[in-house]
């Protein structure tokens, strides 16, 4: 298993055993809530089970795993959390004065942070 948060959310990766059951979902818990699927789960050739969480809710503890369908019924495997950091984003508060006779002040911030 593998997992790295990225700039554009989380990139995951399952290699799965040889004679496993196949993946039917990737699922997703975000800080304890409950499970949810989020997206098929397809294994390449080489068992290998690879998708990026582009909607990972920022700022949260989440949670990932794979559903198999088998015989013996519904299992999961392949769980592991991810501490996602918040998005902060560069925002302009204000420009002045206006007009400016030599200079204009350019304040910038962050969400949050006044």
């Amino acid at each position: 298993m593998r997992a790295q948060v990225t700039e554009e959310g989380v990139r995951l990766a399952w290699q799965l055993g040889a004679g496993s059951d196949p993946p039917t979902a990737i699922e997703r818990s975000a800080s304890g809530s409950g499970w949810s699927r989020v997206a098929p789960a397809r294994a390449d050739g080489s068992g290998r089970v690879v998708w990026s969480d582009v909607t990972a809710p920022a700022g949260r503890r989440v949670g990932y795993r794979l559903t198999f369908e088998g015989d013996a019924g519904t299992s999961t495997g392949g769980e592991v959390w991810l501490d996602i950091p918040a998005r902060e984003r560069l925002a302009i508060r204000s420009i002045g004065p206006n007009p400016a006779p030599d200079r204009a002040v350019l304040v910038l911030s962050l969400p949050g942070r006044w």
